[in-house]
Formats: structure tokens, C-alpha cells, sequence
């Protein structure tokens, strides 16, 4: 990890993350025997997309919007293999993406196709979060297998 990474929770690499270092951080979170299950806020440096500039033609924003949607399927079907290789839960929870309405929609309905979900406010993903530790104490406590 890059030496501006925090090794305190939160976990926050700020600056230069990619695709990449952004499931390598996840995973590497995941690994620690004391991490139960990882928030992941703001899915967008996870996402393999070219970048956009201010100036960008109409053409080169189509383009980058109708990637959009694969590149969120992807980053969350990655996180859920994270989650699924380490036991523990991966919640994610993201801003609209730079996406207007109807994108944002889009990538609602192809998530919920894929049983998959990325939470819109950080407090959503706690709560999901919490709730995952209460049913696993539950589970636990009433020695009930999952």
C-alpha cells in the first residue's frame, strides 16, 4: 500500500487509487483477522472507465455513460467474490456515480437483475452492516448453522 495509507479504521488511501489498489485495499482489510466486514464508501475509483475530461464531446460522454453500468456490475460482482473468499461481508455504499435520473435508475434495475446492491447513503450501509452482526450473534447464540 502506498506510504499515505491509513492503517487505522477508517481505512482511507485518499489520493491515487485505482481499480486496482481499490480491491487490493478491500482484500488486504478483509485478510486481518480482526476485521469482521468491510463499508466501502464511493464505488468510483473501483470502476474500469477512461477518464472523463471537463472539455469531453458529446460523443466521448455518451460513450463513458453507456460503460457506466457494466463497470458498476463489475466492481460489485468483484467485491461480492471478496466477500464470498473471506466470509465476511463487503456493504457498499456510493454517490450517484456522476450519473443524471436516468442512469442512475439504470444502474438501480441492472443491480437488483444481478442481486446485487450498492447502498446510496454511508448510514445505509451501516445499518445493513449492523444488521449482518445481529444475525450472525443471533445465529451464534442459538447454535443455529447459516
Amino acid at each position: 500500500m502506498p506510504a499515505w495509507w491509513s492503517r487505522d479504521n477508517p481505512v482511507d488511501w485518499v489520493a491515487g487509487s485505482s481499480p486496482d489498489t481499490s480491491f487490493k485495499a478491500v482484500e488486504t482489510v478483509l485478510r486481518c483477522p480482526s476485521v469482521d466486514g468491510v463499508i466501502m464508501m464511493s464505488i468510483m475509483p473501483a470502476l474500469r472507465l477512461e477518464r472523463l475530461s471537463a472539455s469531453a464531446d458529446e460523443a466521448a460522454r455518451q460513450r463513458w455513460a453507456n460503460n457506466l453500468v457494466p463497470a458498476v456490475i463489475s466492481a460489485m460482482e468483484r467485491f461480492n467474490n471478496l466477500a464470498d473468499k473471506y466470509q465476511k461481508p463487503v456493504v457498499v455504499a456510493s454517490e450517484q456515480m456522476f450519473a443524471d435520473a436516468i442512469q442512475e435508475t439504470r444502474i438501480n434495475y441492472a443491480l437488483g437483475q444481478q442481486n446485487l446492491v450498492c447502498y446510496h447513503m454511508p448510514h445505509q450501509a451501516a445499518v445493513v452492516l449492523s444488521g449482518l452482526a445481529s444475525y450472525r450473534e443471533y445465529l451464534e447464540r442459538s447454535g443455529k448453522q447459516e
